[in-house]
């Protein structure tokens, strides 16, 4: 079983598109888990109608104060028990066949050591792919501290073993409300875990004014997240690729202060 896994911040205007293309997948094998990160519009009345709808997968739906993304993720894995966790943003939306899919790559993958899970391409409305994926490759396994070197350039559509991800959580930092998700896949990296990548692609979006993408650069605003994140990018990234991490995090610094 695959978790779709959504956290939502006063997302009631657009969540619509993604429930539709979770009732239109051509394989049901999942649940849809969406936690409410604290929002103030109407989106309980949404979910509660999503609910009471007929489809073939459950609906859970939680809220939470308001404390960010990655607290949303901590609090996802402390509720679930499928063998695979998927993260899809409450303003994107997946390929009809996205799960018929994913379910070949577990297949195809599931007596592999060391890998953490699979991961499919990315890519806007009008099908231009998001970041970059080297052409000609059937697939590639990769850490996250080389994908940029091995061509995996952007958000990916990630699916990862809850067993491994249950195994480590975001720490929470008091007034702080943002760490980059690949803080947790850079541990990961640490410990060897790599993902296979397909040039497929599953999951579609765009980057929009309210999204995460667009509001996380605000650094003093989330220290020492930011903080975190680096110091895990440092330790798991080799010569030369740390340089540039180290000269943000001092920056960073100059910036608190």
């Amino acid at each position: 079983m695959i978790t779709i896994f959504t956290p939502v911040y006063n997302r009631a205007y657009i969540i619509d598109k993604l429930y539709n293309s979770l009732c239109a997948q051509t394989d049901n094998r999942f649940e849809w888990l969406v936690i409410d990160d604290g929002s103030s519009d109407n989106i309980d009345v949404i979910m509660k109608k999503y609910q009471s709808e007929k489809h073939p997968f459950e609906i859970k739906y939680y809220k939470q104060k308001n404390g960010g993304k990655h607290r949303a993720i901590n609090y996802a894995l402390s509720l679930i028990e499928s063998e695979y966790f998927f993260i899809v943003d409450s303003d994107d939306y997946l390929s009809s066949d996205a799960i018929k899919i994913v379910y070949e790559w577990i297949e195809d993958t599931k007596d592999i050591a060391g890998l953490i899970g699979v991961s499919g391409q990315r890519a806007h409305p009008d099908g231009k792919l998001i970041g970059s994926y080297p052409n000609g490759k059937k697939y590639i396994d990769v850490k996250q501290c080389d994908r940029k070197r091995k061509g995996i350039v952007g958000d990916k559509a990630e699916i990862y073993k809850t067993s491994v991800l249950k195994t480590k959580r975001f720490p929470e930092f008091d007034g702080e409300t943002f760490i980059s998700e690949s803080a947790l896949m850079y541990q990961f990296s640490i410990e060897g875990y790599k993902v296979r990548y397909y040039p497929d692609i599953i999951y579609y979006g765009d980057y929009l004014e309210d999204g995460l993408t667009k509001k996380s650069g605000k650094t003093k605003d989330n220290y020492k997240g930011y903080c975190f994140f680096e110091k895990v990018n440092m330790r798991a990234c080799k010569f030369p690729d740390n340089i540039l991490s180290m000269v943000r995090f001092i920056e960073a610094g100059k910036e608190e202060n």
